[in-house]
C-alpha cells in the first residue's frame, strides 16, 4: 500500500513538473518569437541597396484575415525570368535576415 502511494505521488509530481515546464516554454516562445525583430534599432540588417539590388514588394493573395506578401529581388530590372529561388522564412525579421544570401544568388 505504501508503495502504491509513493508511485502515485511520484507520478503526480512528474505531471506537475511537466505542466509547469510546458507553460513556461509556451510563455518564453510567445515572448521571444511572437514579434518581428526587423524594426529593432539594436540590430543591423543589410538592405537590397547595400548589394545593388532592387526590391519590389508584391501581394500574392489576399483573404479577409491574411495577406500573403512577397519581395522580388533582382540585380537588374525585373523581367520574366526562367530561374526562381523561393526563400520561405519562419519567425523573426523576415526576408531582411536573408539579404546576404539573396545577394549571393542574384549575382
Amino acid at each position: 500500500m505504501e508503495l502504491l502511494i509513493f508511485i502515485v505521488t511520484l507520478l503526480g509530481a512528474l505531471f506537475l513538473i511537466n505542466l509547469i515546464l510546458l507553460i513556461t516554454a509556451f510563455i518564453v516562445k510567445k515572448a521571444a518569437f511572437g514579434k518581428r525583430s526587423d524594426k529593432n534599432p539594436l540590430l543591423k540588417y543589410f538592405t537590397a541597396e547595400d548589394f545593388g539590388l532592387t526590391a519590389q514588394q508584391v501581394e500574392l493573395a489576399k483573404t479577409r484575415k491574411r495577406t500573403i506578401r512577397a519581395v522580388i529581388y533582382a540585380k537588374d530590372a525585373v523581367t520574366p525570368k526562367t530561374q526562381l529561388i523561393i526563400f520561405c522564412h519562419g519567425m523573426g525579421p523576415g526576408h531582411v535576415a536573408y539579404t546576404t544570401e539573396i545577394a549571393y544568388f542574384c549575382n
